[in-house]
């Protein structure tokens, strides 16, 4: 506002400068040398007012640098956050990729889960299955001791009746003639004997036999029993791995639920900054531009300031000279 006033002042005196020493009529000394000194005043006064100009000139030159400094500072923090907002992208697509894969497996364990049920199903079955059949061969095994024993008692009576029959046969030879029918059966009598106790022989051992295998198998099913036991328990041990591998899962699919939520939150947040960003960057460079203009205002100002100056000189020496020819 001083500026403006100062160039209004100087402006008319230049002019009634301009108009006194133009006039055709022979001019006073006085007037002259006051032509003079407003002239050289005037002049004084462009020159502080170009003084003052140049400087805003280079204060706004400063300032106009320093914006466009800022300025690409901005896009190159607008760039950054771009690339944020893609990372950041990509990492929500890696979540929802890990989140599918915890759903899938999921599904396994619960999969895993139902077959380790069936398993132990089975198992129980199986164990039941020995338990009988261990049951059984006990009951065998009673059994053939019961029939061992009677076997004996078998045997015992055929020796008992070969003894009978060898008794009967000594007194059917002293008997004579007599005792010849006697003597024929005792010897079928002892023959039946030997024969039964051959036959009771071969039944001990075939019973020995069985009993050895009866022995074996019921071996064989405490065995089968400890290690379908002892599955069994590893069934159940895994079992429960899986359901703490399935509460696990649970816990980290809510964390990731979290996590997505809060990429989300972040995303929305890093798109609604590059926006912001964006807008700074446009309005900047609008303000950046508008500055260049006013600066070179303010230099093509100067320059008409410089020849206004210029012009002043002249009208100074031309009322020197004025004033010499008058004296």
């Amino acid at each position: 506002m001083l500026f403006h006033t100062n160039r209004k002042q100087i402006t008319k005196a230049v002019t009634q400068a301009t108009e006194q020493v133009s006039s055709p009529k022979d001019p006073d000394t006085s007037e002259l040398l006051a032509v003079q000194a407003l002239a050289g005043q005037t002049q004084q006064q462009f020159k502080e007012l170009l003084e003052k100009e140049g400087v805003t000139s280079l204060g706004l030159n400063d300032l106009s640098k320093g914006n466009q400094q800022t300025v690409t500072e901005i896009e190159n923090v607008s760039q950054q956050v771009v690339q944020i907002s893609k990372g950041n992208d990509h990492l929500e697509q890696q979540i929802a990729n890990m989140s599918d894969q915890l759903d899938l497996t999921g599904i396994t364990v619960e999969s895993s889960q139902q077959n380790f049920k069936q398993t132990l199903e089975h198992f129980n079955q199986l164990t039941n299955i020995l338990l009988g059949f261990s049951t059984i061969i006990t009951k065998l095994g009673t059994e053939f001791n019961q029939i061992e024993a009677k076997v004996k008692n078998i045997n015992e009576i055929a020796e008992s009746t070969s003894l009978l029959a060898l008794n009967a046969s000594i007194e059917a030879s002293k008997a004579s003639e007599a005792g010849r029918g006697f003597a024929v059966v005792a010897r079928e009598t002892t023959s039946l004997s030997q024969e039964t106790q051959s036959f009771s022989k071969e039944i001990l051992n075939g019973m020995e036999q069985l009993a050895e295998l009866v022995r074996g198998l019921e071996k064989q099913v405490t065995q089968g029993k400890t290690s379908v036991d002892q599955a069994n328990e590893m069934v159940n041990r895994s079992n429960q791995d899986m359901g703490t591998i399935s509460d696990a899962k649970n816990k980290l699919s809510q964390k990731m639920s979290s996590v997505a939520e809060i990429q989300q939150q972040n995303g929305k947040a890093l798109q609604s900054a590059t926006k912001s960003v964006s807008e700074i960057v446009t309005r900047a460079q609008t303000e950046n531009q508008k500055l260049n203009e006013l600066v070179e205002n303010i230099d093509r100002k100067a320059s008409h300031y410089k020849t206004i100056t210029n012009h002043l000189e002249q009208l100074n020496l031309l009322t020197e000279k004025e004033k010499r020819e008058t004296d």
